[in-house]
């Protein structure tokens, strides 16, 4: 991943509080949880794929 595709992948608000401020955690896997009301997106094996499934479960249903 070079730093320009780090720069352009950034996290959508949270669906739930609309919150920006995020955690980033990880164990053996990585995720993306919401400072303010907890709600976590899906695991993956990288910070790529976290923004990914981050930013896909925040899409509304209306830009499916």
């Amino acid at each position: 991943m070079t730093k320009h595709e780090i720069a352009t992948e950034i996290p959508n608000p949270c669906k739930v509080c609309g919150s920006v401020q995020y955690i980033i955690k990880h164990h053996f896997e990585i995720w993306i949880q919401c400072k303010r009301c907890g709600n976590k997106g899906g695991t993956a094996n990288n910070l790529k794929d976290a923004i990914e499934k981050w930013n896909r479960q925040n899409v509304s249903e209306a830009d499916r």
